[in-house]
């Protein structure tokens, strides 16, 4: 093979690379006229890879196309190691979706793609809310979610502690309080008449309103409430004033029986005569229609 062949199979070898214009790939040729001196001796060797009949061939073309070959020969390996590198970094990616394939393909995901932007965005959302990040997976994953409280400085220890021994007190407080009440309310209901009957009667239909009174403090105890109580209810109010009209009507009347029993007594004593003034017929007379 001749060197017109050889520089034809390179340059045909060139414009299948690079495209159908070999003026994008090939060096301009003026510049490649013009070779520094020290570069005489350089480029003998071919590229590796090349193919041993073109390798023979190679040392026969100009020093131009030395370099030129292997500067491009130099590019190509140099970009082929970075994607190798790329490759081989991203290597786990494919491992990674193999090994999930199966939870993919549960949750319908059209690619592993959908699915790492999907862990993404929960990501983003633990990271700018963590409470309500959490609170989306426990109710995507069926959990119940309780925050974790928050950590107790020694200043809320001692505030807690506080809190619990006013509750504690209140408490014996409430209890006494109802003892004393439960004590009072016993002895008001069971406080009777002169006659024996209950003091308080009305209780049970005026209870309502004496509660009403006593919790807005318009009463000072059971006692009060219950006056109050007795002429604010319709019904024991009509009651009280009947029964007070009644008494009044059988006062009325007593009285004027004991007033016409004194005016006919003191008639009487006024035509019977005094008994220093009576004869001893007289006297026992007297006494014998009184005996």
């Amino acid at each position: 093979m001749n060197k017109t062949e050889t520089r034809k199979i390179i340059e045909q070898e060139l414009e299948k690379a690079s495209g159908p214009s070999n003026s994008d790939i090939l060096p301009d040729e003026e510049a490649l006229l013009v070779v520094p001196a020290e570069e005489e001796n350089t480029f003998s060797e071919p590229p590796a890879g090349l193919e041993a009949e073109l390798a023979e061939d190679f040392v026969l073309l100009p020093l131009k196309w030395r370099k030129f070959l292997c500067e491009k020969n130099a590019e190509t390996e140099d970009k082929i190691s970075a994607l190798s590198a790329q490759v081989e970094r991203l290597k786990w990616v494919d491992d990674f979706v193999k090994a999930h394939a199966e939870r993919i393909n549960k949750y319908g995901l059209s690619s592993p793609q959908m699915w790492l932007e999907y862990l993404a965005k929960v990501e983003d959302l633990l990271e700018e809310n963590p409470s309500q990040g959490v609170r989306f997976l426990a109710e995507a994953y069926g959990v119940a979610f309780a925050p974790a409280s928050q950590p107790v400085t020694s200043l809320q220890s001692k505030v807690a502690a506080l809190e619990a021994q006013y509750q504690q007190l209140k408490s014996q407080v409430d209890a006494k309080e109802r003892q004393m009440f439960r004590s009072l309310f016993d002895r008001f209901m069971g406080e009777k008449n002169e006659d024996g009957s209950p003091k308080h009667k009305y209780f049970y239909k005026v209870r309502p309103i004496m509660a009403a009174l006593l919790s807005h403090n318009l009463a000072g105890n059971y006692e009060d409430a219950y006056a109050q109580a007795l002429w604010l209810s319709p019904e024991v109010r009509q009651e009280l004033i009947e029964a007070q009209l009644s008494d009044a009507l059988k006062k009325k009347a007593a009285d004027a029986q004991k007033a016409q029993q004194a005016a006919f007594e003191a008639k009487g004593r006024a035509l019977r005569p005094a008994e220093d003034q009576l004869t001893t017929r007289q006297i026992l007379e007297r006494v014998i229609n009184e005996n």
